[in-house]
């Protein structure tokens, strides 16, 4: 259920992708970093670089907190970044050794395990979507990544046929902010050619979703999910779940 009707008229509408329009759970992330773990070995033993799960893991996690670092300071990074950085903390000097193909291979195996057991599409996402179109709204997608980068994320809506819906989409590895950074709302807001007062944000995360979107001078439209933080602003408007979206607007 939804916790009122926001008044005023907006023209765009933007969403964020992680569990507001497709979901996750633990242990399929614990499949994907596996996945990374394997074949970073493997893309690295095949170029006659060894090193034991035990090695590969601890620089996995070692890159996951960094890059957890950065982000939380509204920072990212470009994928072959994020890949060169785990490459680093595996040892400082292999970058240096590897030829780019197999750079590109690892890079390639540590992209692709989200295909291993990809997120899915909220069941009603691809209504609202449509019933958003149907009403005249400008959409976009505006999401921060992790492991995953924005091309594949491109790829995985294709798949679930929610691509088309979209005006613009904006990734954090690609513009290298995240949420709640402007820069993420500002950029979004110029490819829709809209002023920030013309749009309205729907997020499940305070923090990101909510106070990025109101920072800029955009509504904001809290998708009530396991966030336990407390809102830096308030919500215009808090739903339950993705459907409701359609009778608050």
């Amino acid at each position: 259920m939804a916790t009122a009707s926001i008044q005023r008229r907006f023209s765009a509408v933007t969403l964020d992708l992680w569990q507001t329009l497709i979901f996750d759970r633990p242990e399929w992330g614990r499949a994907r970093s596996q996945a990374r773990v394997q074949g970073a070995m493997e893309a690295l033993a095949q170029a006659g670089e060894s090193f034991s799960t035990e090695q590969v893991e601890a620089a996995y996690r070692a890159c996951q907190r960094a890059h957890q670092e950065m982000q939380a300071g509204g920072d990212d990074l470009a994928f072959d970044a994020q890949v060169r950085m785990f490459l680093k903390h595996l040892d400082p000097s292999l970058v240096s050794r590897l030829d780019g193909r197999v750079e590109a291979d690892v890079a390639r195996r540590y992209g692709h395990a989200i295909f291993v057991r990809p997120p899915e599409l909220v069941p009603e996402a691809r209504e609202v979507l449509s019933a958003l179109r149907g009403r005249g709204y400008r959409l976009a997608l505006v999401s921060n990544t992790g492991a995953t980068p924005g091309v594949l994320f491109r790829q995985i809506l294709t798949e679930n046929r929610a691509l088309g819906y979209f005006d613009v989409l904006t990734f954090s590895d690609e513009v290298g902010r995240c949420k709640p950074h402007p820069e993420m709302f500002q950029r979004t807001l110029a490819a829709l050619q809209v002023e920030p007062q013309e749009a309205v944000h729907v997020g499940d995360s305070l923090r990101a979703d909510v106070t990025g979107a109101k920072g800029v001078g955009m509504g904001a439209i809290w998708l009530r999910g396991p966030d336990a933080s407390e809102p830096d602003v308030q919500p215009d408007v808090t739903i339950s779940r993705l459907a409701d979206l359609l009778a608050v607007l």
